[in-house]
């Protein structure tokens, strides 16, 4: 679908038909390696049977919910989810859609601390040169072609869903950590943060929840080109690292130049297949050390490990897991290590022999080769 087709659509002046083509195969493709595992969850599978969380939960805030919750948080009830987005109209859609106890939406503006300029001074990445010509998104094909059709406020609505903020008498204006105190009792294991140019802002209003000693993982949404932006990586890492999080992983969006031509992998203006790695996701981990401690001090109980190697299976992290079993063997007694070994490679089992076979087995069969 070209570009004045889907302007078209939007505004209601044109049908168009959907077809299968090669940029929705695209899309499938790319939206599989960025969406959490959905199937082969061994170790969730054994947690929901165990009834191990009985009177627990895993705590879910997502900054920026605009589509919902993830189907992964519908399929095991020991979820806890909590969305937010600002634009009143997607909250009002997704209430309206959800029948699951466990999920909530919120409209909330996400807000920096009074204090903000302190972090940034602290954390923002100053080793840059102002003459430079950063690529940002104001430079892309895309917000090119935004450019040629964005001729109102209006049709920008129209075209993005966006709402006129000044006609939205119900959004509050909160911080990260008051939304954690109001909504989750200051008890959160996963954050994920996508607000589109505001992550750092989101950051800097977290720092008690950063501190909380169950919150294991982060998944934010950074620009990695302009370091004037405020969703720029090296600042969110800096901060990040400071926290004791540690970088696991990275995804790219590229976007093509203006003046260049290309599609875009959606029917709107958006990345293209090509192009620079101008925004992308990183996922920040809670280094184990830091929770081994807690865990031996008494500050977090045995259900907080239990989730954390939930978080490690959905987000396809069992390399790590079987890293901190093999690491940390006295963690749980020495048959649930085994047993959660077993779960973990099983994966692999199925993959590469075509059959279940223990984590012991595979190692002896590879060993010996």
């Amino acid at each position: 679908m070209n570009f004045v087709n889907f302007i078209l659509k939007k505004l209601g002046l044109v049908k168009i038909d959907s077809k299968e083509n090669y940029e929705k195969n695209f899309i499938k493709f790319s939206e599989e390696k960025d969406k959490f595992t959905n199937n082969e969850l061994f170790y969730c599978n054994y947690i929901d049977n165990s009834k191990l969380f009985t009177n627990d939960n895993v705590y879910i805030l997502d900054i920026g919910c605009s589509e919902g919750a993830d189907e992964i948080f519908t399929k095991f009830n020991f979820f806890s989810y909590v969305g937010c987005d600002s634009l009143e109209k997607e909250i009002i859609k997704l209430n309206n859609k959800n029948t699951h106890k466990n999920i909530s939406y919120y409209n909330y503006t996400i807000i920096p601390p009074e204090n903000k300029n302190e972090f940034v001074k602290k954390y923002r990445f100053d080793h840059y040169k102002n003459d430079m010509d950063y690529f940002n998104f104001g430079k892309s094909l895309a917000f090119e072609h935004v450019e040629k059709f964005e001729k109102t406020r209006e049709n920008r609505s129209k075209i993005f869903g966006q709402l006129d903020r000044t006609k939205n008498n119900y959004q509050k204006s909160l911080t990260v950590d008051q939304i954690v105190s109001e909504k989750l009792k200051n008890n959160v294991n996963f954050m994920k943060i996508d607000i589109d140019g505001f992550t750092n802002d989101a950051l800097y209003g977290a720092s008690k929840t950063l501190n909380l000693s169950s919150l294991f993982f982060l998944k934010i949404e950074v620009n990695y080109t302009d370091p004037m932006e405020k969703d720029h990586f090296v600042e969110a890492y800096n901060y990040l690292y400071s926290k004791s999080f540690k970088l696991y992983r990275m995804s790219q969006r590229q976007y093509l130049h203006k003046g260049y031509f290309g599609k875009f992998i959606y029917d709107f203006p958006c990345q293209n297949f090509s192009g620079v790695d101008q925004q992308g996701d990183l996922i920040f981990i809670q280094d184990f050390d830091k929770v081994y401690t807690n865990f031996k001090n008494d500050k977090i109980t045995l259900n907080e490990l239990y989730k954390y190697f939930i978080l490690l299976e959905i987000l396809n992290f069992n390399d790590l897991a079987i890293y901190i079993l093999n690491k940390y063997s006295d963690i749980f007694e020495t048959k649930m290590v085994e047993n959660l070994k077993n779960l973990f490679i099983r994966k692999f089992s199925i993959s590469h022999f075509n059959k279940e076979l223990s984590y012991q087995e595979i190692k002896e069969k590879l060993d010996s080769k």
